[in-house]
Order: C-alpha cells, then sequence, then structure tokens
C-alpha cells in the first residue's frame, strides 16, 4: 500500500525539493510530496517501509535509514501506484528519492518486552524532516500528517514474537498529526505528541540516551527511541552515548586486528594454541582417568575372593556346596581321611596332597592314577566336592 504525504517547510519555495514540469517557466515551483510504500516481507513477519524493516525492527539500536521517492502534490492514484511499483511509465513524474527524518510510535510492539501479548499493533509514522544531496529542511510542525498502519497477527494463540506470526494488513489512514496525538494523549493521561521531542545533551553518562514520550515508559523492554533524527544516529547507534562509544571503540579494534597482517596472523596462532591446548588437556584428563581405573582394577584383584555357597537342588539331585579356602594340608588330610574310610583307596597325606594340586590345576582325575575311579566322573566345576561326594557314598 502506498501513501503521499505534502512536504511543507516555514521556508517556500522548499529548497532543493521542488518539481517543474517540463516547457513551463523554470521560475515557477510546484509543490512537492513523497510517495510512501508500507508492505510485507516475504514471510509476513515484518511491516517494510520501502525496503527498510519499520516494524518490528531488527535493532532497536540502531534505527533504519529510510527513504522515499520524490513526487509532484496531488499525483493522481494511478501515478502512486506507478511510482509504488516502479514503473517504467514516463509519464509518471519523479525527481529522486530523499532521506528522511522521521517519528515513529508504535503501540503495542509485539517484540516489546513481556508479556508477549501485542498481536495488533500500531504504527503511527510522521515525516519531520527531509534530506539531499546535503541539504536538510525541517518540515513544519503545524502542517504535518501521520500514516497510521494496523497489523494484525492470524497466530493469536500464541506469544506475538514467536515464529509463527503472520500479519495482515488491516488499514492505512493518513490523519492530522495533532488530531492524533490528541487522542493519544488523552487515552494515556501523557503528553505524546510532537512536543514530546526535546532536543537533549547526550554524553556518555547515559548508556542508550533514550528518548522521552514513548510507549510502555516503565518497560525495561521498551523501544529507546522515536524521534529519528539522522543527525543523531550513525551505524553505531545514538551519537554520544556510552553505548555508541562502546561500540564504535570495539568495531574499530576488531577492524585493527583484522586488517593487520601482523595482527592477524597473530590472532590465528592465538586460536590454533588455544585449540591445541584444548586437545593436550583433554589427553590428559583421559589418561589420568585410564591411570585411576587400572590402579582400581588391580587393588580389586589383590583382594582374595570368596566362593559363593548354591542352595541346595531338589530331592535325588547332587547337592553342591562352597567353603572358605582351606590350606594345602587341611585338604589333603581330609581327603586322605575319607578314602581310607571308604575303604577304596589307602593313600597317604603326601599322595592326597598330590591329587588336590592337580584338582586346583583343572586337570583330568584320570589321568594322576592315584585313585581308581569306578564310577563315572562327576561335573568338573568344582571337583573337590563331587570327590567328596564319592568318598561318602
Amino acid at each position: 500500500m502506498a501513501v503521499t504525504l505534502p512536504l511543507r517547510s516555514h521556508q517556500a519555495p522548499h529548497p532543493g525539493y521542488t518539481l517543474s514540469e517540463e516547457g513551463t517557466d523554470p521560475d515557477v515551483v510546484y509543490p512537492a510530496a513523497i510517495v510512501l510504500k508500507f508492505s510485507l516481507s516475504a514471510d509476513n513477519k515484518t511491516l517494510l517501509l520501502g525496503d527498510a524493516p519499520i516494524l518490528p525492527l531488527q535493532n532497536y539500536y540502531i534505527p533504519p535509514r529510510v527513504q522515499a521517492i520524490q513526487v509532484p502534490a496531488g499525483m493522481s492514484e494511478y501515478g502512486v501506484r506507478g511510482v509504488a511499483e516502479e514503473s517504467s511509465d514516463k509519464r509518471i513524474m519523479r525527481k529522486g528519492t530523499l532521506d528522511l527524518d522521521y517519528d515513529r510510535l508504535v503501540e503495542g510492539d509485539p517484540t516489546g518486552g513481556p508479556p508477549y501479548y501485542n498481536h495488533k499493533p500500531v504504527l503511527r509514522f510522521r515525516v519531520m524532516g527531509v534530506g539531499n544531496g546535503g541539504v536538510d529542511t525541517e518540515l513544519d510542525v503545524s502542517a504535518q500528517e501521520v500514516v497510521q498502519v494496523r497489523l494484525e497477527d492470524q497466530n493469536e494463540g500464541g506469544w506475538s514474537n514467536a515464529a509463527e506470526r503472520s500479519y495482515l494488513i488491516t488499514s492505512v489512514e493518513v490523519l492530522p498529526a495533532g488530531e492524533v496525538y490528541a487522542k493519544i494523549s488523552e487515552e494515556l493521561g501523557d503528553h505524546m505528541g510532537a512536543e514530546a521531542d526535546q532536543e537533549k545533551e547526550c554524553t556518555r553518562k547515559t548508556w542508550k540516551c533514550p528518548d522521552e514520550g514513548v510507549y510502555e515508559a516503565g518497560s525495561p523492554y521498551r523501544t529507546p527511541y522515536r524521534f529519528i533524527w539522522r543527525k543523531r544516529f550513525d551505524q553505531y547507534g545514538r551519537i554520544g552515548s556510552l553505548r555508541h562509544d562502546f561500540v564504535q571503540q570495539w568495531e574499530i579494534s576488531k577492524q585493527k586486528v583484522y586488517d593487520d597482517p601482523l595482527n592477524s596472523a597473530l590472532v590465528a596462532l592465538g586460536i590454533l594454541l588455544a585449540t591445541v591446548l584444548a586437545i593436550v588437556t583433554g589427553v590428559k584428563s583421559r589418561a589420568a582417568n585410564a591411570a585411576k581405573a587400572k590402579a582400581a582394577a588391580e587393588e580389586a584383584a589383590k583382594k582374595p575372593k570368596k566362593m559363593k555357597v548354591k542352595a541346595p537342588k531338589a530331592e535325588g539331585e547332587e547337592s553342591e556346596e562352597s567353603e572358605e579356602e582351606e590350606s594345602e594340608d587341611e585338604d589333603a588330610a581330609w581327603l586322605g581321611e575319607m578314602a581310607k574310610e571308604a575303604g577304596e583307596v589307602h593313600m597317604t597325606v603326601d599322595e592326597a596332597s598330590q591329587l588336590v594340586d592337580l584338582m586346583s590345576d583343572d586337570e583330568d582325575l584320570d589321568a594322576a592314577a592315584a585313585i581308581p575311579v569306578g564310577k563315572p566322573k562327576k561335573n568338573k566345576k568344582n571337583k573337590r566336592v563331587a570327590f567328596k561326594a564319592e568318598a561318602d557314598e
């Protein structure tokens, strides 16, 4: 959507912004105006003025530079549409581009801070001055008009700053500035008109040097600037503020580092050393953890292991039991005594000791030939218990 605003200043004619029709007296000056084109971004998340994002802003500390096409005042609707659509029709008169000083007052900023429930934001846009070719002109406040643009979010179920927001432009109106600001001041009980723009000294004593007369004045998330005079701002923000000085010095320092080949090499070397240090630290940490794990395993291996006692099985099945480790002499004495009582084998304590050694090495008992085996061999899991069972029989 496109609208036209007349350019009227305290001086007449307007220096540098007049249009003259071809074939007429060059001394005759015709009133001029500008065309403002409002549209939505491709994803319907941002309101654009020309090519500049105007609501919400991409950076609240650095307002966008806004330009407009200069045309004759009273241009027809066909001409305004042709300028907005960049028509090549030669019958449409236009004269270059102007830089704007503007008043941006937003009601219900969707990203203005919690709570984020502003699904119907309203932009009130007023042109305060124009500039071209180094010549700046301040427009007459009493003759200024306000372009009021209303948006509506189609995703009212979520937060107004959500990625799913999608706007529609519901209305675009051109209204007298005095009427608009009088109504706002009556509703809010505050002075929200052009008189809120008071020139004040901006020093490093303040971080942002914010404007007065802005909506949500008590919120820390509010838009800090409303009156965007080009002479007050540059690419670093509000000139004179502490934030501006900090950002400027930071950018200059970065530029010096990356522009100087020696500094760039030092930065690259620093990054490389930091990476190597991180890798070495990680390797050392892993090695230390592995050493601790190995030491813990060795300590656990030194501790004596105890045999677990299994519960007796059902009647008729072999019953296995375990006992704590005994000395080899005790085992041999017990084994010899049982063999003697069974009447099957007569052996000395030394012979029984040899048999125990064979059993502890998990060798086949038949290979020892120390005891004639007349019955099938038992499970080798625990030969000592199996032999004891046979002896008891």
